[in-house]
């Protein structure tokens, strides 16, 4: 993962995607303070996860969303939660097979 995106804040070396400014990794510990960012969401390969988690806790981050394919820890104190994306896409088939009015 090279960069944050959501951000309004301008950094160097950031650059627009879809309207939101993507802003160089480095530039964590900044962006959390300025924002008062309080939740991080995770969506990096496996390799790359435990790495962003611990960047994050750094720079002050206690509430953590991870779709990440692995498994991270954090120190006490900090909220880590897991989405599985298999999980997730069944239950949400579930639940819009079970509004479904029946005929």
């Amino acid at each position: 993962m090279t960069g944050m995106a959501g951000t309004s804040m301008q950094t160097r070396g950031g650059a627009a995607a879809a309207g939101r400014l993507a802003a160089d990794l480095d530039d964590l510990d900044a962006v959390v303070r300025a924002e008062a960012i309080a939740i991080g969401i995770i969506a990096t390969p496996s390799s790359g996860a435990q790495d962003v988690t611990d960047r994050l806790v750094a720079a002050g981050v206690r509430s953590i969303l991870s779709f990440a394919p692995s498994i991270v820890t954090v120190p006490e104190g900090v909220v880590l939660r897991k989405v599985d994306r298999k999980s997730t896409r069944l239950n949400s088939s579930h639940s819009s097979v079970s509004r479904m009015p029946s005929s």
